[in-house]
């Protein structure tokens, strides 16, 4: 019984600490900008990966 509760909690904890992405399609991030701007906004449309 100890040995099933075991697996299952590895298991658990592998499928909780799998990367996830930091970035997304569809995101919108704001930042920081001069006191006399207005606030701006970055949304993110596309993603692409290169070897």
């Amino acid at each position: 019984m100890k040995l099933y509760t075991f697996i299952a909690v590895l298991l658990l904890l592998s499928f909780s600490c799998a990367k996830k992405d930091k970035y997304s399609v569809g995101q919108e991030w704001n930042y920081k900008t001069r006191p006399t701007e207005k606030s701006s906004t970055l949304k993110i449309l596309k993603i692409e990966e290169y070897p």
